[in-house]
């Protein structure tokens, strides 16, 4: 090919094995990179730029789809992934007429699997992709950081104090009240954060240790406090990204379970 263009790329759409959908409706979506269909299990990409490769067409690709995962998580509550499986591309300017004008290439190797019998739950219809959420480095990392408690590999304590700095850092701000009106958040959600993730835990446990500290480890209900509000943060941080002006619901206490005082 002597000028080489991709057309399209294709991904299929997987998630985990308790979900599946059940004869969902196709989403379209349009950015100014490309044109997004989600359909028949798979994410079509029709680029408008130009990509004389598939990996420059990729890369473009994967960063909307890095996005469609974690906002997927945050705003449904399960995971999804995509595996690349083949790219269309065209040659611009062909060198005689007797060469083919397109071809598809990098298609993905499937590999079947043993059917294990799973309790499915069926939904009606694709996760929407997100209009107006990104994946800045900050987002990323307290995403990563969020998987690495739930498999076990950083503390809850730190992991949640870890998020208040890096948030506030981010908005380039040390005051809660700044940062809040910027993230349209309550002032409360932030100090609640700041004080639970400060002040419990065990010497093992906890983030720090002082006079203050509350020698015991976070309650069920608690945990499932600071999941839902370090959830919460990324998600409107990422959106806060996407848009500094922008207008969203307001965060309060009220969004989560009431916990008693420290």
């Amino acid at each position: 090919m002597r000028d080489p263009h991709v057309v399209e790329l294709r991904y299929n759409l997987k998630t985990q094995e308790t979900i599946t959908f059940d004869d969902p409706p196709a989403i379209v979506r349009e950015t100014e990179a490309f044109h997004v269909r989600v359909a028949n299990g798979s994410v079509t990409f029709r680029m408008k730029n130009h990509h004389a490769t598939e990996e420059s067409a990729k890369e473009e690709a994967e960063n909307y789809l890095r996005a469609y995962e974690i906002f997927t998580a945050l705003q449904y509550g399960y995971q999804v992934y995509f595996e690349y499986r083949d790219a269309q591309i065209i040659d611009r300017n062909p060198v005689s007429p007797d060469e083919p004008h397109a071809k598809i290439v990098g298609l993905s190797a499937l590999t079947a699997r043993a059917h294990v019998p799973t309790l499915r739950e069926r939904r009606p219809a694709y996760p929407d992709p997100p209009t107006a959420f990104v994946v800045s480095e900050e987002v990323d990392a307290m995403w990563e950081n969020y998987n690495d408690y739930l498999e076990g590999r950083y503390p809850l304590l730190p992991l949640a104090y870890s998020c208040y700095t890096l948030l506030r850092y981010t908005l380039d701000t040390r005051k809660n009240a700044v940062a809040a009106k910027k993230l349209c958040v309550s002032t409360k959600v932030l100090e609640e954060l700041r004080k639970r993730s400060s002040y419990l835990g065990t010497k093992r446990s906890a983030r720090k240790w002082d006079i203050k500290t509350n020698p015991r480890p976070p309650t069920h209900e608690e945990e499932r406090w600071f999941e839902g509000v370090l959830k919460a943060l990324i998600k409107r941080l990422g959106e806060y990204v996407a848009e500094p002006e922008g207008e969203w619901p307001k965060i309060t206490l009220d969004n989560f379970p009431t916990l008693p005082k420290l």
